[in-house]
């Protein structure tokens, strides 16, 4: 995503179609993949019986930042030029338009390579290994004990 979007911000008026396309498909691929690993990564640190929660944390927080995420970059764009009332329709107000979303996209990027950078922070938690407190459930079980457990 970071790449891509990185290839965006480079874009201006000669960037040929191909280019965008191109460019464009790379963005995709890399999106496709920032949406579905941040839920995996987040039901796999959880106990099995706390699943839901954690893809409906994940689905919430990522709307919420996708929400922030335009308006941040709706206000780069309007801040670079006045575009509240009509498009331009000249080449100068076209050009305007272009660097302003050019802005816009370079904001993109600064976030993306943020999410990027915090990616290597994160805890690393192996794929299906049972957490502690699945461990814990699974012992009260055994025990003949059929109430919740809470860790």
């Amino acid at each position: 995503m970071v790449v891509g979007t990185f290839f965006i911000a480079l874009m201006n008026a000669q960037t040929s179609l191909l280019q965008a396309i191109l460019f464009m498909i790379v963005v995709g691929f890399g999106t496709g993949v920032f949406f579905i690993v941040p839920t995996l990564a987040a039901q796999n640190a959880l106990p099995a019986s706390q699943m839901g929660v954690s893809t409906a944390a994940t689905r919430y927080l990522g709307q919420m930042g996708a929400t922030l995420g335009i308006a941040i970059v709706g206000t780069v764009v309007n801040s670079s030029g006045s575009f509240a009332q009509h498009l331009p329709t000249n080449q100068s107000g076209k050009m305007l338009l272009a660097t302003a979303l050019q802005h816009g996209f370079i904001a993109v990027l600064i976030f993306a390579v943020i999410a990027l950078v915090a990616t290597f922070f994160l805890k690393d938690v192996p794929f299906g290994v049972n957490s502690a407190s699945d461990e814990v459930v699974e012992e009260s079980d055994e025990m003949g004990e059929k109430e919740l457990v809470e860790v």
